[in-house]
């Protein structure tokens, strides 16, 4: 459950840096990393920037764009803080996240993270309900890379 919940921070983290927040609210290791991440799965996915704009607004009403799910789970891998079977690679959510965040989104990523990994569907269809369930569940965390 803790590597769950890591997962999640780590990506709300990825968020709040592509929002540009101040520098203290965001670590130097992972502030660094995040843009490359947006370049590489937009390259990769050919999602557009104007999915991406509606998406941080939570107009999720595309489920069937299958640029945004590829750009989902591009991010989730791109980072390599979860695998394909959504298990969460500790070391990197410790060196990239501030104690700060995990406080205040641990139990919505720890409720999607598991939701999602539940699912008898694709990585991509699990990382778009992942992130559907993030903003649902907490739309004032919710920051998408």
């Amino acid at each position: 459950m803790r590597n769950t919940f890591s997962l999640f921070f780590l990506l709300s983290y990825f968020m709040l840096i592509q929002c540009d927040l101040e520098g203290e609210q965001v670590g130097e290791n992972l502030k660094h990393e995040i843009p490359t991440w947006h370049q590489n799965c937009v390259i990769l996915s050919d999602v557009t920037e104007e999915d991406i704009i509606a998406l941080r607004k939570g107009k999720f009403e595309d489920e069937d764009n299958e640029a945004v799910k590829k750009y989902f789970s591009c991010i989730i891998l791109e980072s390599k803080a979860m695998d394909a079977n959504f298990k969460v690679n500790m070391t990197l959510v410790d060196y990239y996240l501030p104690k700060q965040i995990s406080d205040d989104v641990f139990p919505t990523y720890l409720t999607c993270a598991k939701e999602a990994r539940e699912l008898d569907a694709s990585f991509e269809d699990k990382a778009w309900s992942f992130f559907k369930c993030f903003y649902d569940s907490d739309p004032e965390h919710f920051i998408l890379p």
